[in-house]
């Protein structure tokens, strides 16, 4: 069955959720680094209540830490998610690579979901996540059906669609304009909304031509559960908990009952947020102006009297019951034992009083079982009761009852146990530092017409080509080339599947010609430059079987974050603390040795010296000196080989630097 996963703002609207039918809520905890920051996004106090009213009923929490995180936050951020799972959190969503890979090596033990906000539409983005231990890609709401069941039953991890609230007028995860227009960013969880803002057309300022409806589902809950989507979600963390109670109750009963909505359902849907009605475009895949609309004004009477009795319902009785079962064993002469256990496997056990011989009417099964159903006000209702009763003995209704509420307490608590997980060291960061390097000219084209002779007389290091033009017009690339400018393919920011063949056949196209790098704008951009042949491992690692492989980039020990740190020196050094007990290979184009990272490699294969090759006015052995060819001992232990190769800087002549293939045999001791 379909989890239904809700918004909680604050305490008010948990209880709201839970109380309507959620099985999962989520939440933004602390303050920064959530996308709702101006929610009331809840404290370590609130948020330890929460986690303890959900799971005693049975509903887990879902903690957002959903933004982009700079290097001087992650410390911070990791920290945050460390009280999560401290505090019970079942999963911790994520759209930050960065922080998702941070958060795998400290935090081991707790799920995490791959947020929207990470843009996943397509299986290969799906997967790149799945290789990262998350556990749950949460789709771009932008899907069509079968975009989202192709995904769904061909993805080796969870698929999450949200199915009602707001829409975004671009893709999720790739919308800027907020940055841009109120220097307020979406993707750091300050959206200033300006789709929902007015804009001139034709002299006038009364048109919304970016506002979308909200998105309604509710009549494909069915056909996504046959997709194969494990969980739906509701947005509106920003909503009244009244909002969510209305919401969450017509989705809970349409899921559980296996039906659409009925008219009066949706009506209530409708009263609670609408923008001039809902829109199904996206799911459909109908996209067209029908899905434009805006809020008309405030809620009317009839939405604050439907408010009203949805808060009153929530607020004054427990709704939420989940099923328990009791057991029993009463003899002759022994203290009775009893026990509980609901769905999931918990149980509280403990003993009662002795029976006495019966005086009046005798104990029975049936009786006891009356009497252990009882748990009217409680979360828990009782599914029948299992005992094993001597004949004729007695116990008075209130030592009964007591039993009841005794195992009743001590489930609660077994259910508000907090997990044990693991916590461990955060990734360790390089002690050493960098010079800057000096600049580089980068250019990025948009069009054929742009790669000009006066263009590549600039000397450019990198030149960015969007793949189309690079398998239409590669030619125009010529001139670069000769200047010793590096090639990178720029993909789309958005491929679907239906779209992969295609972009298979050009970024192979590409590699075909020389090109070997590519501009990538999401996870799953990474699967479709890899299965083109281009390179594998930028700035990152692999673990095979008893040996890491390390990739980085030719120039990463050139390029700084705002710690002085280069990027060889993050991912090496953190390469090492994943890996404290692995033989650690690193691939370098150059041999470039950062003494920060001495020791914390085995073995650095190298090449771009072609052995020192001579040739007029360059020589190799002048820039890498005791580097420039074979075997070299490095301090701490690390080691370093330097291939002669067989390719040629210049003219095919080599002097004094013969070609060479090398075999290196590892053997473990």
């Amino acid at each position: 069955m379909l989890e239904l996963l809700a918004p909680a703002g604050n305490l008010d609207a948990v209880i709201a959720a839970v109380q309507n039918g959620a099985d999962a809520v989520y939440m933004g905890f602390g303050d920064g680094f959530n996308a709702r920051r101006s929610a009331d996004n809840f404290t370590r106090e609130s948020f330890a209540k929460a986690v303890r009213y959900c799971h005693i009923r049975g509903c887990k929490v879902y903690v957002t830490l959903n933004t982009l995180v700079g290097d001087r936050e992650m410390d911070a951020a990791a920290a945050l998610a460390q009280q999560a799972s401290d505090a019970g959190a079942d999963a911790i969503l994520v759209q930050d690579l960065g922080l998702a890979r941070v958060l795998r090596a400290a935090l081991p033990d707790i799920p995490l979901h791959a947020s929207t906000q990470m843009s996943i539409h397509n299986l290969a983005g799906v997967e790149a996540a799945a290789e990262m231990g998350i556990t749950r890609a949460v789709l771009a709401r932008e899907l069509s059906l079968e975009q989202i069941r192709f995904i769904s039953q061909h993805a080796s991890i969870e698929t999450e669609v949200f199915v009602h609230g707001a829409l975004c007028f671009c893709y999720s995860g790739q919308c800027y304009m907020s940055a841009l227009i109120g220097r307020r960013s979406g993707n750091r969880g300050a959206c200033a909304q300006p789709c929902r803002m007015q804009y001139s057309m034709g002299g006038r300022m009364d048109e919304y031509p970016l506002s979308l409806r909200d998105n309604c589902l509710a009549d494909y809950l069915q056909q996504l559960e046959d997709a194969g989507v494990a969980c739906v979600k509701i947005e509106g963390r920003m909503k009244r908990p009244e909002y969510v109670a209305v919401v969450t109750d017509v989705y809970a009963r349409c899921i559980h009952e296996h039906r659409v909505p009925t008219q009066e359902e949706n009506d209530r849907l409708a009263l609670a947020f609408s923008r001039q009605g809902f829109t199904q475009g996206y799911l459909l895949g109908k996209k067209g102006p029908d899905m434009l609309g805006t809020r008309a004004a405030e809620p009317d009477r009839e939405t604050e009297k439907m408010f009203t009795a949805a808060r009153k319902a929530y607020a004054d009785g427990e709704r939420r019951r989940v099923p328990v079962k009791f057991y029993a064993k009463v003899q002759t002469g022994e203290p009775v034992m009893a026990a509980v256990m609901d769905e999931e496997g918990h149980r509280a056990v403990l003993t009662g009083p002795v029976p006495e011989p019966a005086q009046r009417a005798p104990l029975t099964a049936q009786s006891l079982a009356d009497q252990f159903a009882k748990t009217g006000g409680t979360p828990y209702y009782s599914t029948g009761t299992e005992s094993r009763i001597d004949p004729d003995l007695y116990l008075p209704a209130a030592a009964v009852n007591d039993l009841r509420r005794r195992l009743i307490t001590g489930l609660k608590e077994e259910r508000a146990a907090l997990p044990e997980r693991r916590s461990l060291p955060l990734p360790l960061r390089p002690e050493s530092k960098r010079y800057f390097a000096d600049p580089a000219l980068i250019v990025q084209v948009h069009q054929a017409e742009q790669l000009t002779q006066e263009l590549a007389a600039l000397h450019p290091a990198y030149v960015y080509v969007p793949v189309e033009i690079l398998d239409s017009d590669f030619p125009r690339l010529a001139p670069f080339l000769e200047q010793g400018a590096q090639v990178a393919a720029v993909l789309p920011r958005v491929i679907t599947d239906d779209q992969a063949e295609d972009m298979h056949a050009m970024l192979s196209r590409a590699a075909e010609n020389g090109v070997q790098e590519a501009l990538v704008g999401n996870m799953g951009h990474i699967f479709f430059a890899r299965r083109a042949g281009m390179r594998v491992l930028s700035t990152e690692a692999v673990c095979a079987g008893g040996i890491v492989v390390v990739g980085v980039d030719d120039r990463d020990h050139l390029r700084e974050d705002k710690w002085g740190l280069s990027r060889s020196e993050t991912v090496i050094v953190n390469t090492r603390s994943r890996f404290r007990d692995k033989f650690m290979l690193l691939l370098r184009h150059r041999p470039v040795v950062e003494i920060g990272t001495q020791g914390m490699f085995d073995l650095q294969l190298s090449g771009h010296t072609h052995g020192g090759q001579l040739f007029p006015l360059l020589s190799s052995r002048l820039f890498f000196r005791g580097h420039s060819r074979g075997f070299k001992k490095l301090q701490k232990g690390s080691m370093l080989y330097t291939s002669n190769g067989a390719g040629y800087v210049g003219p095919p002549v080599r002097l004094m630097a013969p070609p060479e293939i090398v075999v290196i045999d590892l053997v473990r001791r």
